[in-house]
């Protein structure tokens, strides 16, 4: 696992510690972290800034600002996936969250 978290974040220690961490978390910790998202404004403004990068018009400090939106929703995505797991080896049932993300993505969003 170690090197997959190079592979993703350089040397990433504070992923590394995160991971290292979930284990002692409680269920409801767990559940938390799964369902913790960007905030709206935070979403919004990555979109907006993915949307200038695709567009060419980004200009460098808006590209490193995006790079931490970028890095910051990877990092989630690891510890939900990594809680995910915890949370299925000590018996929950994630179908019900994955069929329900499932279910979210697919309805139009709208903007701020």
């Amino acid at each position: 696992m170690q090197e997959g978290l190079a592979l993703l974040f350089g040397n990433d220690s504070i992923a590394e510690y995160l991971l290292d961490r979930l284990s002692d978390c409680t269920d409801e910790q767990l559940w938390a972290l799964i369902y913790q998202r960007l905030t709206q404004s935070q979403d919004y403004r990555m979109r907006e800034l993915l949307d200038r990068g695709t567009e060419g018009r980004i200009t460098k400090q808006e590209n490193m600002e995006l790079n931490y939106y970028v890095d910051l929703v990877d990092r989630q995505m690891l510890l939900r996936s990594r809680a995910l797991l915890l949370l299925k080896e000590r018996g929950h049932d994630i179908d019900i969250y994955l069929n329900t993300r499932l279910e979210a993505e697919q309805m139009p969003r709208t903007p701020i």
